[in-house]
């Protein structure tokens, strides 16, 4: 009897131990994505688009996605915003914000036909 509550008192650490990392995970996350924001909201794009680039390397947040797009357009990185942004509808093709922001992309390429349909994406997602 002793040793299946040492086994349990084990796999229960062991979930606690699983608990702590996955919300250590989020809190990294989240601070990436603050602080990446906070860096935009300044004007600071180079530093907005490193902390973007944190935050995105675990996570699938669309607010990272679209955030990181938005500074690689600040910082004419328009084929990189392109796939941020295309990366994020594979998620979710009904994003209306991900569509509005590659039709801007698209005109910024000029490729008027592709933001048009884009654009027409976003108006049919967009409540």
């Amino acid at each position: 009897v002793h040793g299946d509550s040492s086994l349990m008192s084990n796999e229960v650490e062991r979930d606690a131990a699983v608990v702590a990392v996955e919300q250590f995970g989020e809190a990294r996350e989240a601070f990436w994505l603050e602080t990446a924001v906070s860096f935009e909201v300044l004007g600071d794009f180079r530093s907005a688009h490193e902390a973007y680039e944190r935050a995105l390397r675990n996570s699938r947040d669309a607010n990272a996605f679209l955030g990181a797009a938005r500074v690689a357009m600040y910082l004419e990185r328009y084929e990189e915003a392109k796939r941020l942004v295309d990366r994020l509808l594979e998620q979710d093709e009904n994003n209306g914000q991900a569509w509005k922001l590659l039709g801007a992309i698209e005109l910024l390429l000029s490729n008027n036909k592709s933001a048009h349909n884009a654009y027409q994406r976003a108006l049919s997602a967009l409540p």
